[in-house]
């Protein structure tokens, strides 16, 4: 089986979960997601950074499993990696994971204005105040968050969907489970040189 045919499920469950969501940056990503669906990927798998795949099923909802068994099933032919310690506050690289599954430098190649992927904390972690130029999103497919963007704070669980604004300075914590998310960045310049902490 292809490496594009172990992709198809997670990229058909991410569209289904972002259709669901009563917000114009979930539906911004629909014709993204459309356009890439069927592409050949680019690059070849890495591993999940932190050792084993973790057992997320648990951590997610009755929304949520579906597009969390497709990643499970998916996860060795995912392109995962982790940021460049240099570009990030200290300290949580090392118990951090990403990928990029649809953008410019995704598995599956998208258009400059996109970027949608996966991104997972360990228990216990601060991902401290940061900001970019990209609006971005987050879905919580597994596990909880304490996000805080500017001066509002909530905490995100399984199917919770929030908007970061450019610019924002944001924050994430984990409890003393992980989270595993769905990401997307959008604007005019979703590179990463406009990240800052």
């Amino acid at each position: 089986m292809s490496t594009t045919s172990f992709l198809n499920p997670v990229i058909e469950a991410a569209r289904a979960l972002l259709a669901n969501v009563d917000h114009d940056n979930a539906r911004a990503f629909l014709p993204v997601i459309d356009s890439a669906a069927g592409q050949p990927p680019i690059g070849e798998p890495s591993p999940f950074p932190l050792g084993d795949y973790p057992e997320l099923h648990a951590l997610g909802n009755d929304t949520t499993r579906p597009m969390l068994e497709a990643i499970a099933g998916a996860a060795s032919s995912i392109t995962w990696w982790q940021s460049d310690a240099a570009r990030v506050p200290p300290g949580w690289v090392e118990r951090s994971g990403a990928t990029q599954l649809i953008g410019p430098d995704g598995t599956l190649v998208g258009p400059n204005q996109c970027r949608l992927g996966l991104f997972y904390l360990s228990p216990d972690l601060l991902y401290p105040d940061h900001w970019h130029d990209p609006d971005e999103f987050y879905l919580i497919l597994a596990g909880s968050v304490k996000m805080s963007v500017e001066d509002r704070v909530e905490i995100l669980g399984p199917g919770d969907f929030s908007v970061t604004p450019s610019g924002a300075v944001h924050s994430l914590e984990t409890t003393d489970t992980p989270m595993l998310a769905m990401w997307g960045w959008s604007g005019d310049d979703t590179s990463f040189d406009s990240y800052s902490y």
